[in-house]
C-alpha cells in the first residue's frame, strides 16, 4: 500500500511537471491571465510568439481600453475607446498621446505621442488576410482594466454589424469567445502572433466581434496586403 502511494505521488508531480510546461495553445481553460513578459505560444521560432509588451493598458478620460503598439510612437486602439477624449495616458510611461486618427464606421483610433516612447522590438505585426471560418485566434485585452488575459476564438465565416451605446460598428466579423470590458481595442491574434483583427464587442459571453484589419486604412495599401 505504501509503495502504491509513493508511485502514484510519483506520476502526479511528472503529470504537474508536464502540463506547466505545455505550450499556451494546448490549455483548455480559458481566459488565461498573463503577465507581462510572457509571451503567446511556447515556441522555438519567434514568428509564432508576441511580446506583451506590444498589448498596453490606455486611459482615455474616463474610458479604459487595450492598445497595440505599431511603431515607436504610435498606439492603436477602438475609436469607442478614444472616443469623446482629445488625449489618453499610456498606463506604463504616464506620457500624454494626442488622438490622431478616428475612424467611426471601422471602430479603429490611433494615439500619436510627440517624442519615441515604445521600443521598435515591441512592434506588433499586421496580418491583412481576415478571418478564416473555423480558425482559432486569440484575443489578448486588459480584462476590466486590471488583468491581461488571452481568449480563445473561434472564427464563424459571417459578419454584423451593430449598435452600441455611442457608435455603430460596420462588417464586424463574428466570432465564438468571449471579450469583456477592458479588452477593447486590443488584437486578436493567428497563431503566427500575427494581429488579424481587434476586439471590437461582445453581446454575450459566447460571442465576440473583431473588425479584421484587412477592412482598415493598415490594409489599404498593397504592399500591406498579403497575398
Amino acid at each position: 500500500m505504501e509503495r502504491w502511494l509513493i508511485r502514484m505521488t510519483l506520476m502526479t508531480a511528472l503529470l504537474l511537471a508536464y502540463l506547466s510546461h505545455q505550450p499556451l495553445e494546448s490549455n483548455s481553460g480559458f481566459p488565461v491571465l498573463l503577465q507581462e513578459n510572457d509571451t503567446l505560444f511556447d515556441s522555438n521560432s519567434s514568428e509564432s510568439m508576441i511580446d506583451l509588451k506590444s498589448v498596453k493598458l490606455i486611459f482615455c478620460g474616463a474610458n479604459v481600453g487595450t492598445v497595440v503598439v505599431i511603431d515607436d510612437r504610435t498606439l492603436l486602439t477602438a475609436n469607442h475607446v478614444t472616443e469623446g477624449n482629445l488625449a489618453c495616458i499610456d498606463d506604463i510611461t504616464g506620457d500624454v498621446g494626442s488622438v490622431d486618427l478616428r475612424d467611426t464606421e471601422n471602430d479603429i483610433s490611433t494615439i500619436k505621442f510627440a517624442r519615441k516612447t515604445f521600443s521598435d522590438d515591441h512592434k506588433l505585426k499586421i496580418s491583412c488576410k481576415g478571418f478564416k471560418k473555423n480558425n482559432i485566434y486569440y484575443a489578448v485585452g486588459w480584462e476590466r482594466g486590471t488583468d491581461l488575459v488571452v481568449n480563445r476564438l473561434k472564427a464563424t465565416g459571417s459578419f454584423r454589424t451593430i449598435n452600441a451605446e455611442h457608435s455603430r460598428f460596420e462588417h464586424v466579423s463574428v466570432l465564438i469567445g468571449r471579450m469583456v470590458k477592458g479588452m477593447s481595442g486590443g488584437p486578436v491574434i493567428d497563431k503566427n502572433g500575427k494581429m488579424v483583427g481587434m476586439n471590437t464587442a461582445t453581446d454575450s459571453i459566447a460571442t465576440a466581434f473583431s473588425k479584421a484589419m484587412r477592412d482598415t486604412v493598415f490594409c489599404y495599401s498593397a504592399s500591406r496586403a498579403e497575398k
